[in-house]
């Protein structure tokens, strides 16, 4: 059976690249575009804050409202937008699906009227000529400082960007993902119309079309037709590929952060130099299972289950930074004590202190997940332009052929490259003036 991910068919014409999966396997067709760009603070908050603009209407559809009830003319289209960031690129993505016309006879020609009012929600923004509407800049700017704000009430998630800031803190990845509010604050609308017209002039454009297509050419030609002008010919093109945070010299990074907060954060954060296209990146991904991806890890079970020092312990692997984040939750007086413990775990893993027990489930919790990852249409999508800004795409079922061959000396060998770059404490004000007595 051939892999899914070759099943993918590729397309270009100039700097747009479009990604066609014909599969019979759902009964909606899905539409994904990402604009890419390389990460810089100058460009950053504005263009996090675009694709959210986006929906605030078109020329023919003026107000958030006319969107949505459009949307609901289109069988009820699911159109999101969102902004992100993946390695040392920024994306600005627009998702939509409808049902398929050829399971719905009531759906015939709903896709082609989808691509239509998705090249106007990109490229024909409401507000009149060359400008955004004052109302939607004033209401999306207020509406982004509430998101980048609402970070901080997730202390989990703002823990880990806090650590991944430290550890590239002079690289595009230490950016956050949705911009910076000094930044937001004195932008205008007029800068944020020359922002849009810069990043459909330079952007890297990967259009993604997932469902029935039995004649994929011809819903290519559709959507080079309708999509591809808004994008402004250029001669350059710009390269979208991120390479792993390479290993950094020196000494382990302290850095603590003091909040009105009852429980810890405890974040260690390690550079590999291993990303998604090197040959030992299944290797790395087996270790980060055992490590803490799973129930059955060593941290869960060291650190939770056994000591009883945090309510949560895990790591998360960043595929294409190679990037490794120990992340846990902890009394604020445990930091010591847990932070041994979890450096002894990952001490434990390079010397290959591994069991039976750690090889089997990790490989079955990973064959799981991609498993899953074959049912939803959008992941298939990401899997393959995680491969396209790696440089290198990867066949699912290989890397499944991989993991399960995988011995714990393969394991050990790819966690030896495990290396501490720092140490992120978010606490709360007693456990600093216990540190300072």
């Amino acid at each position: 059976m051939a892999d899914i991910q070759e099943q993918f068919q590729s397309y270009r014409s100039g700097r747009v690249h479009i990604q066609v999966l014909p599969s019979k396997q759902f009964h909606t067709r899905h539409l994904t575009v990402k604009l890419v760009t390389p990460l810089r603070r100058e460009t950053l908050t504005p263009w996090a804050l675009l694709p959210y603009l986006w929906l605030e209407g078109t020329s023919a559809h003026p107000t958030p409202l006319a969107v949505s009830r459009y949307a609901e003319t289109l069988l009820g289209a699911s159109v999101r937008t969102l902004s992100n960031k993946r390695g040392d690129v920024q994306v600005a993505e627009l998702y939509a699906s409808v049902p398929d016309e050829t399971v719905f006879t009531v759906a015939q020609g709903v896709f082609h009227d989808l691509l239509q009012f998705v090249a106007q929600l990109i490229g024909n923004p409401s507000g009149g000529p060359e400008r955004f509407s004052m109302a939607a800049v004033t209401r999306e700017k207020t509406l982004h400082k509430k998101r980048i704000e609402s970070l901080m009430d997730d202390k989990i998630a703002y823990a880990l960007e806090r650590c991944l800031a430290a550890m590239c803190e002079d690289e595009p990845a230490g950016l956050p993902r949705l911009g910076l509010l000094e930044d937001l604050t004195g932008i205008t609308a007029s800068q944020l119309w020359d922002a849009q017209q810069k990043l459909l002039r330079e952007a890297e454009i990967y259009v993604y079309l997932v469902g029935r297509f039995a004649h994929p050419e011809g819903m290519v030609s559709e959507v080079q037709e309708i999509l591809a002008p808004v994008f402004p010919t250029v001669s350059r093109i710009n390269s979208t590929y991120t390479q792993a945070i390479l290993v950094r010299a020196g000494q382990v990074r302290q850095v603590a952060e003091v909040q009105d907060v009852v429980q810890g954060k405890l974040n260690l954060g390690f550079r590999t130099g291993i990303g998604y296209g090197d040959k030992e990146y299944p290797a790395l991904l087996f270790a980060n299972g055992i490590l803490g991806g799973f129930p059955h890890s060593k941290l869960f079970v060291h650190v939770r289950e056994r000591a009883g020092l945090a309510y949560y312990a895990s790591s998360r692997l960043d595929g294409l930074t190679g990037m490794t984040v120990v992340q846990s939750g902890i009394e604020m007086s445990n930091k010591d004590k847990v932070t041994d413990i979890a450096m002894e775990q990952v001490t434990a893993l390079q010397s290959g202190e591994i069991t039976d027990e750690e090889m089997e489930f990790t490989r079955r919790g990973l064959r799981n997940q991609y498993m899953q990852a074959m049912d939803q249409p959008l992941t298939l999508a990401d899997i393959h332009f995680q491969g396209v800004l790696a440089g290198s795409l990867r066949d699912t079922q290989d890397i499944l052929e991989q993991l399960s061959k995988l011995k714990k000396e393969d394991v050990a060998a790819a966690a030896a490259h495990l290396q501490l770059d720092t140490i992120y404490f978010l606490h709360g004000e007693e456990a600093a003036a216990h540190a300072g007595a």
